[in-house]
């Protein structure tokens, strides 16, 4: 899918008898060019709902949004109000306000740590019940992701998709999100394969070492071969 102008979540729920409480929004990669939809998202919250794991695919804006004024925010905004209305509306998807993760994949991957990063816990006068609410995950599942915007390591479409060909240091420094780990990061599982070429294992590598410093919980597994 590409070309997204309006974003969109797919809600896959789980039979209420194996429910666990727990919600996940999913971001298919894509190199912030298209979205994998299928295979990085609305397969995998099938699979999630056969665990009793409630899913929200997320059809997200990439930098190419045709109303974007600033087109490298577009992604990361329709991720933070995705986590804000799950959270509003937990109780008709039965689900539990602080069981609310993110996962992604690839370019998805880099949304996902890039929300978990970068949020704000609301607006508690707002009179919208969405704007009160945190957009901080609770946990995050990040599959071979784009951690970093360093040329040595990151995934060079993705970059580009992103940030464009002359970012400023200040973008590349935001959206290298080993940099921007806090002790408030929530807890991350990682997952990677050591002859990925075309997102280097090091950007997992260096996102657990960042979570580690911060003492946040993390698991990660890398292996040795699997693209």
């Amino acid at each position: 899918i590409g070309k997204v102008q309006v974003p969109q979540i797919e809600v896959y729920l789980p039979n209420k008898r194996i429910a666990t409480g727990q919600g996940v929004v999913i971001c298919p990669g894509g190199g912030y060019a298209r979205l994998a939809y299928d295979w990085e998202g609305t397969d995998i919250a099938k699979l999630l709902n056969a665990h009793g794991i409630a899913a929200f695919v997320l059809k997200y804006r990439l930098p190419d949004s045709l109303s974007a004024t600033h087109p490298e925010q577009v992604p990361l905004q329709d991720a933070q109000q995705a986590i804000r209305m799950i959270r509003a509306k937990a109780k008709a998807y039965h689900v539990q306000a602080n069981r609310i993760g993110i996962m992604g994949f690839s370019a998805g991957g880099h949304l996902a740590a890039t929300a978990s990063t970068h949020f704000d816990e609301g607006d508690k006068n707002a009179s919208d019940i969405i704007a009160q609410q945190s957009a901080r995950p609770d946990f995050s599942i990040l599959m071979y992701p784009v951690i970093s915007m360093d040329k040595a390591i990151t995934h060079g479409g993705s970059r580009l998709n992103l940030i464009g060909s002359h970012p400023t240091e200040a973008m590349i420094q935001y959206y290298s999100n080993e940099l921007q780990v806090s002790n408030n990061t929530p807890p991350t599982f990682l997952v990677h394969a050591t002859d990925d070429g075309a997102v280097p294992v090091e950007n997992s590598l260096r996102y657990y070492q960042a979570l580690k410093d911060h003492k946040v919980p993390v698991e990660m597994h890398i292996y040795p071969s699997g693209g």
